[in-house]
């Protein structure tokens, strides 16, 4: 407990974190603005496809979630 450590990312994260900021710089492109400015701005006025972006959003983050949650089911030790 209470220690701190520095830990490099293997290749295989490293290259699922680019493909992760990939994914979300090509989303935003499509949106049509970041998350924020969907979320806050779009929601605000009450812009339908506003609403579609935020609730893709949110599923997408619960599959993610899902998806990540079983790999770390299935291989613990791959977790960090």
């Amino acid at each position: 407990a209470r220690r701190f450590q520095w830990v490099m990312p293997t290749g295989t994260q490293m290259l699922r974190n680019v493909a992760g900021g990939v994914m979300m710089a090509w989303g935003g492109i499509l949106a049509m603005g970041c998350t924020i400015g969907q979320g806050m701005a779009g929601v605000a006025t009450l812009s339908v496809s506003s609403f579609i972006a935020v609730a893709s959003m949110v599923l997408g983050a619960w599959m993610a979630h899902r998806v990540l949650a079983m790999a770390t089911r299935a291989n613990p030790a791959a977790s960090v």
